[in-house]
């Protein structure tokens, strides 16, 4: 790790001690620096640990669950289409997530599990992002249940999904591992 990731690390230990970052961190602390990124036996252990305190509610095997990362990525919109930030493939392509949902049979529940990580975001263009997309699913007979919780939550739904379909960066990443 680095000096910056390591300081930013550390304020997450302090500020959010039991949290599955919090936990993770405390857990790999002392563990030789070649175990300490993408520990996930460590990481499904913390996640199974705060199922069980938390009860969360999990989807069922033929749950579809697709991450959407929002905020950051979405620089404006022309008269057709948004525009994502030179790092466009953080984002989803409605057009091959399409595709990935018309190949999928026996849909029962779709899950849309959204959010941001930034504060500073143009609510507007991320709502009508995030419409685009439940409209491209309605007019595919899919009804979506939309999902924003805390990181946590959501990670761990995600997480323990049997299908998943990913967004782009880092939690998704982990997610999909």
């Amino acid at each position: 790790r680095d000096k910056k990731q390591y300081n930013y690390l550390k304020k997450i230990e302090k500020r959010l001690p039991n949290s599955i970052g919090g936990l993770y961190i405390k857990n790999t602390q002392n563990l030789d620096r070649s175990k300490q990124s993408y520990n996930y036996d460590l990481l499904n252990g913390i996640i199974n640990g705060i199922i069980n305190k938390k009860k969360i509610n999990l989807p069922e095997k033929d749950d579809i669950v697709i991450h959407i990362r929002l905020g950051d990525i979405i620089k404006g919109e022309t008269k057709d289409n948004i525009k994502f930030q030179s790092n466009h493939w953080y984002g989803t392509n409605i057009g091959k997530l399409e595709e990935q949902i018309k190949g999928i049979k026996n849909l029962k529940k779709v899950y849309i599990v959204y959010g941001s990580h930034t504060k500073n975001i143009n609510i507007g263009l991320n709502n009508k992002y995030l419409d685009n997309i439940t409209k491209m699913l309605e007019k595919n007979s899919i009804k979506p249940i939309l999902r924003n919780r805390n990181p946590d939550d959501d990670f761990i739904f995600m997480a323990k999904s049997k299908k998943f379909i990913r967004s782009g960066g880092g939690f998704s990443n982990v997610i999909s591992n």
